[in-house]
C-alpha cells in the first residue's frame, strides 16, 4: 500500500511541474531479454523492491524524483540452467583430495538443524528420497504447487536426499519461480528471494539457513540487490556461475545475475577429471568449483 501511495504521489508531482529535473537511473535490458511495459522500481529508504506494469511515459515521471527513487530497471526474462544426470561420481569427489575415488565419506548428522531454501522450479516434496524433510513454501507460477520441470527437485536432491545427498538431514524448502519450460523473469526471481526473507525468520533452524540459486540471467542491478539482501540478513547464499551464452560459449560471470554480486558464493562446474566444465562461466568472481557434469540426483 505504501508503494502504491508513493507511486501515485510521484506521478502527481511530476504532472505539476514543467521544470527540468534530474532523473533516477533507468536501466534497460538487451532486446532479446526485455519484457515490454514492466519495470522494477527501487525506492530509497524502503527495504522491499517493487514491480509495476506501467507505460514508458509513466516511468519517466516516476524517475523524475531521484530523492525518492533509487533506480528503475526494465524487467526481463530468465532461463533455468540445464542439468545432466548420468553418474554419481560427484559425491565421492567432495570427500577426497583427488579425482577418481569410489568412496564418499560423510558426517551422518550433516544437515541437522539446517534449512536449505531452493529457489527454482519447486520441489517434488513426496519423493521418497526426501524422507518427509521437503516442504513447498510458495509458488509464483499460476498457483502450481509442484515441480513440473524437475530442476528444483534435482538441486534439492543434491543438497539433502538420502542417497545423493551432501547433507542428508537438512530440511528442504522449495519456492517455485520457474515454469515447466524453465522460464521465469527478474521480477519473479526477486519475489522468490523476498519470500525467503519473509519466511526464514519464522523458522527454527539453529545451525543455519542457506539459500540455493541454481540459475542465472544477464546482469540485473535489481536481482543483485535482492541477493545482497539475503547476505545482509545473514543467510549463506550459493549461486550458480551460469552456463554460457546462446551459442554455448562460456562467458565472464561478471555479466550475469545474481552470480556477479561479490558478496554471494558463486560456484562454477567441474567435471570428473577436475577440469572446468566446457559450458561453465568463468572469471574473478568465481569462489569455488564443484561437480557439475553427469551428476546423478533425484
Amino acid at each position: 500500500m505504501r508503494f502504491i501511495a508513493a507511486l501515485t504521489a510521484l506521478l502527481m508531482a511530476e504532472a505539476a511541474t514543467a521544470s527540468p529535473v534530474k532523473h533516477a537511473p533507468l536501466i534497460t535490458q538487451q532486446e532479446r531479454e526485455a519484457l515490454g511495459g514492466k519495470y522494477i522500481i527501487m525506492m530509497k529508504n524502503v527495504a522491499s523492491i517493487n514491480v509495476a506494469k506501467v507505460l514508458k511515459t509513466a516511468v519517466d515521471s516516476i524517475a523524475a524524483d531521484p530523492d525518492i527513487v533509487a533506480y528503475i530497471e526494465q524487467d526481463s526474462r530468465a532461463k533455468i540452467l540445464a542439468t545432466q544426470s548420468n553418474a554419481p561420481w560427484g559425491l565421492a569427489r567432495l570427500s577426497n583430495k583427488s579425482p577418481g575415488s569410489k568412496t564418499y565419506t560423510y558426517d551422518d548428522s550433516a544437515g541437522q538443524g539446517v534449512c536449505a531454501y531452493v529457489v527454482d522450479t519447486g520441489i517434488e516434496v513426496s519423493h521418497p528420497e526426501f524422507q518427509g524433510r521437503a516442504k513447498f513454501v510458495a509458488t509464483y507460477v499460476n498457483g502450481i504447487n509442484t515441480d513440473d520441470h524437475g530442476h528444483g527437485t534435482h538441486c534439492a536432491g543434491t543438497i539433502g536426499s538420502k542417497t545423493y545427498r551432501v547433507a542428508k538431514k537438512a530440511s528442504l524448502y522449495g519456492i517455485k519461480i520457474f515454469n515447466k519450460n524453465g522460464f521465469s523473469t527478474d521480477s519473479l526471481i526477486i519475489a522468490g528471494i523476498d519470500r525467503v526473507l519473509q519466511d526464514a525468520p519464522s523458522q527454527d533452524y539453529p545451525n543455519s539457513v542457506v539459500i540455493n540459486i541454481s540459475f542465472g540471467n544477464t546482469k540485473s542491478t535489481a536481482v543483485n540487490s535482492a541477493a545482497k539482501a539475503l547476505i545482509d540478513a545473514g543467510y549463506f547464499t550459493v549461486i550458480a556461475a551460469g552456463n554460457s551464452d546462446l551459442f554455448s560459449n562460456p562467458e565472464d560471470t561478471a555479466g550475469f545475475s545474481p552470480a556477479s554480486k561479490p558478496s554471494v558464493c558463486t560456484i562454477s562446474a567441474s567435471d570428473i577429471s577436475d577440469k572446468v566444465a566446457d559450458f561453465s562461466n568463468y572469471g574473478s568472481l568465481i569462489d569455488l568449483y564443484a561437480p557439475g557434469v553427469d551428476v546423478l540426483s533425484t
